[in-house]
């Protein structure tokens, strides 16, 4: 590790010892990172989020090793703070530290040999990524054997601070792609996105996998809740798990009225809910649920065009005015029952 990135763990280290001292009173649960794929991809791959590196961008970057070394960062930097939350304050305080990931459920196209194995690397490249050094300490063996030299190795140090360092695991879940395979070829390095060597698609037989959302990514599938939820808790020893975000968007220009007559939404938290259950009754360690959103808000990339959230708000008002949408109400009837 060079001596920038050993400051950077520290100073980051540094940081949520300062948040765990002034807030541990009142936070019970912290999380340190959001969706850490989300960045090294979009921001060191494809370039569509922050910093927007990549191999052809102006910004300058290496699409085949940058991801990978921004995810390892991320895991150093997690395991740092936690290490510091259990040194200091694991004892006195009732908190406790945990990563939270987005985790979307991948199907094979067909049941084809090479789409099946696609469905299974695109949950290592993009799952287990990062949990498997968080429960195993070490990548997936998928990874190691496709990226070779360009996958960042954990010292045995810092396998110790990587591995255990999630007390429980946030489940980011919304959507399900299908995935198409290839026979695996040993390909000159290009990019991340490259090295999975699968193709997405929405749509099997030009029949779309479910109806889509707002956002062009989301389709509704709650089959994907119980797969992931499933796929977790039997590859990964069932840890206990944290549904942090789940719901869909409405586009940015209905009336308020058709923003209020949000029925789409409810069948959407309603089936969803149902395969989650399904998932718990099969044994998954499931410890809470978390909707996206309570509110409409600005969202990193589409801004005011995309409304995630079950009460409306009204950003052309003064006073951000605030009403319940159908989903807000059939929340408050099923926690009533």
């Amino acid at each position: 590790m060079n001596i920038r990135m050993q400051k950077f763990l520290e100073l980051f280290a540094d940081y949520a010892d300062f948040c765990f001292k002034t807030f541990g009173d009142r936070v019970t649960h912290w999380f340190t990172f959001n969706e850490p794929s989300r960045v090294a991809i979009g921001g060191y791959d494809i370039a569509t989020t922050p910093p927007q590196r990549c191999t052809k961008c102006s910004a300058g970057g290496n699409s085949a090793t940058e991801p990978y070394v921004v995810g390892h960062n991320f895991l150093l930097a997690h395991g740092y703070a936690v290490a510091r939350y259990r040194n200091k304050y694991q004892g006195a305080a009732r908190g406790r530290p945990h990563g939270v990931l987005d985790v979307s459920w991948y199907e094979a196209l067909s049941n084809s040999t090479e789409d099946q194995a696609a469905a299974q690397r695109a949950m290592d490249f993009l799952v287990g990524w990062f949990l498997d050094p968080l429960i195993n300490g070490q990548y997936p063996q998928i990874m190691q054997d496709l990226v070779k030299e360009r996958l960042p190795r954990f010292t045995p140090d810092e396998a110790k601070v990587v591995k255990g360092s999630a007390d429980w695991i946030g489940v980011n879940q919304y959507t399900t792609e299908f995935v198409k395979g290839q026979k695996l070829v040993l390909q000159r390095p290009t990019s991340y996105s490259a090295d999975l060597q699968v193709t997405y698609s929405f749509e099997r037989n030009g029949k779309p996998i479910g109806p889509r959302a707002s956002s062009k990514w989301l389709y509704i599938v709650p089959r994907g809740m119980y797969g992931c939820v499933h796929y977790i808790s039997q590859k990964y020893g069932n840890p206990p798990m944290l549904i942090t975000k789940n719901g869909m968007d409405q586009p940015g220009n209905l009336t308020r009225d058709q923003y209020l007559r949000d029925a789409t939404r409810v069948r959407y938290y309603r089936s969803y809910l149902c395969e989650l259950k399904k998932a718990i009754d099969g044994g998954a360690n499931v410890l809470g649920y978390f909707a996206w959103s309570l509110l409409d808000n600005f969202e990193w990339m589409y801004g005011y065009t995309s409304k995630f959230g079950i009460v409306y708000v009204n950003f052309n008002s003064p006073t951000l005015e605030r009403h319940p949408k159908a989903s807000a109400y059939w929340f408050r009837d099923l926690l009533q029952h």
